[in-house]
């Protein structure tokens, strides 16, 4: 696909940086768990570097071991867990995408001098028309049509759901997805009216119960407004990369 799109390539760098910086962000401040602040954040500073290599320092092999140890952590959580458990196949997915991306990317290899912001562009992987390039370019097909698909569910859920985002870096479920619903649980058996013990943070009982670390429902309002635009912005971002590459 013959694209001039140079300022394209840098807005979407901008914006994959922001993504990257805003996820580790939420890492330290506990609004994400830490596996699934890492995976965002690592692949959308990958991403940044692919739309800008003239400024990426890291050598692709680095990002490529990255990411095949990223799918391989959530594929061990998907084997405990299932992979409909928050959103633990996104993330194998994603991880799965970009090391063929950086494979693509690099021609099977390293870069030749002077590809520069364009290298996913007018280049794709079936030019050749060999087997293996077309296979390269459906599934290229295929994975951006699931990005496409990722980023437009998330565009349109306005619920923003944080528990589907995360699989627990133990193995397991957020705490979150095994909340007891009200009709499961009467309250007497969650908080105490009167008596009760307080939590580890010394908070009083007021309908929800803080976290170990300390945080107030505030936190997962703020994460249902944030996190939505970073999913759209990253799959947007990686649909585009990947249609570049067909």
């Amino acid at each position: 696909m013959a694209l001039d799109s140079g300022w394209i390539d840098g807005a979407l760098a901008i914006l994959c940086l922001v993504v990257g910086v805003g996820y580790i962000a939420a890492m330290i401040t506990r609004l994400v768990e830490p596996a699934v602040g890492v995976a965002h954040g690592v692949m959308a500073v990958a991403m940044a570097a692919m739309f800008a290599p003239g400024l990426d320092p890291v050598p692709s092999g680095v990002w490529i071991v990255a990411f095949a140890l990223i799918g391989a952590w959530f594929a061990g959580v998907a084997l405990r867990v299932g992979l409909r458990e928050g959103e633990t196949g996104h993330h194998v997915v994603g991880a799965v995408a970009m090391v063929f991306m950086w494979f693509v990317h690099d021609g099977g290899g390293a870069p030749a001098a002077g590809d520069g912001a364009q290298a996913h562009h007018g280049g794709g992987a079936g030019a050749d028309g060999g087997p293996l390039a077309l296979a390269t370019t459906a599934a290229a097909l295929l994975l951006a049509a699931y990005f496409v698909t990722h980023a437009v569910r998330h565009l349109l859920d306005r619920d923003g759901d944080p528990a589907r985002s995360v699989a627990s870096t133990s193995g397991g479920v957020s705490t979150s997805d095994r909340a007891p619903t009200s009709d499961r649980a009467p309250t007497s058996d969650r908080a105490p009216m009167s008596g009760g013990a307080p939590t580890s943070s010394g908070a009083t009982t007021s309908g929800s119960v803080p976290t170990s670390s300390g945080a107030t429902t505030t936190r997962p309002d703020l994460r249902r407004r944030i996190e939505p635009a970073g999913h759209v912005v990253m799959g947007a971002a990686t649909a585009y990369m990947l249609l570049g590459m067909a």
